[in-house]
């Protein structure tokens, strides 16, 4: 097929060029969000056996941490509902040879006709949606183990100087019964061909609810994941740098955005098909450790 133009992930493939640059830096896989996601997902799976579970990334966009995720050793499932954007996982997938990789062109409302997962992230997504309270009951229980919600979330005052004056956030509101802000992500009764060109915006809903924190935290344990926390490892190394706006890089409390992990601490087993894991171990722990030296990634610890 032909190379579609990419515009978010810089993701390394086989040949050894990249969909944006050849610059290793910028390389998708490398980027502190991504990275963050890793190591937890590390933690909590160990660094050698993650070919024995299943993740979906929700909203993919071009597939990179869905590549991530794969060349981890997950068997990971990219669901991406722009075409523009679908395309771009396609041509992923077909110059990646990644048999742990797959796309589907779908609603995130959909999950459920790919089954259960291990791990889900969503990364971008749920500040795009106008039921964030109803989705996170509906993919609580597609969610084995271990829910990664990299979102925005509501500032608490109206008169906080924040970056999202361009946004339109509305005054404090309930929605679901929670509260948090409105925000306009385009004009009601937009064509859906526009709808397709507003690659960050959302796709079904014109506008969109951000929970404030407390609500999104207490939601993550109404639905069922009884370790809530959040993390701050996706700001990389210079964390005090980042939340304290050093070096004009917007503010995290500027962004009011954060990764929020919700775990089921119920020990459940892996969803990756008996058969599936078969197969994989021939490959699996060698196949990891040299995907990670050829992105110039560290390899995955030794089980001791």
């Amino acid at each position: 097929m032909t190379r579609p133009t990419f515009q978010f992930h810089n993701i390394r493939l086989d040949n050894g060029r990249h969909t944006i640059d050849d610059a290793p830096e910028r390389i998708i896989e490398n980027a502190p969000p991504f990275q963050g996601a890793r190591r937890i997902l590390e933690f909590v799976y160990g660094c050698a056996d993650t070919y024995r579970f299943s993740i979906a990334d929700l909203g993919c966009l071009e597939g990179g941490y869905t590549v991530g995720f794969a060349r981890m050793g997950f068997h990971s499932v990219g669901i991406e509902v722009r075409q523009i954007n679908y395309d771009a996982c396609k041509y992923v997938k077909q110059n990646i040879n990644l048999p742990n990789l797959h796309f589907h062109k779908d609603s995130v409302w959909n999950l459920d006709k790919y089954g259960t997962f291990d791990a889900i992230y969503c990364g971008g997504l749920l500040y795009h949606l106008d039921r964030p309270k109803a989705f996170l009951e509906y993919i609580a229980p597609l969610t084995r183990r271990i829910l990664l919600l990299h979102t925005h979330f509501a500032p608490d005052s109206d008169d906080m100087e924040t970056s999202l004056s361009d946004r339109s956030l509305s005054p404090l509101v309930e929605n679901e019964g929670l509260s948090g802000r409105w925000y306009t992500e385009y004009e009601a009764g937009a064509q859906t061909s526009e709808i397709e060109e507003m690659l960050r915006a959302s796709y079904e809903n014109a506008k969109s609810f951000w929970l404030q924190k407390p609500y999104l935290l207490q939601t993550l344990k109404d639905v069922g994941f009884d370790m809530v926390f959040e993390s701050y490892d996706f700001l990389g190394s210079n964390i005090a740098s980042v939340m304290l706006d050093k070096g004009g890089g917007g503010g995290f409390y500027r962004k009011y955005r954060g990764l929020f992990v919700g775990i089921k601490t119920d020990g459940a087993q892996p969803s990756v098909p008996a058969a599936t894991m078969a197969r994989t171990p021939a490959r699996g722990r060698a196949v990891v450790r040299a995907l990670a030296r050829a992105i110039g990634l560290p390899p995955p610890l030794r089980k001791r």
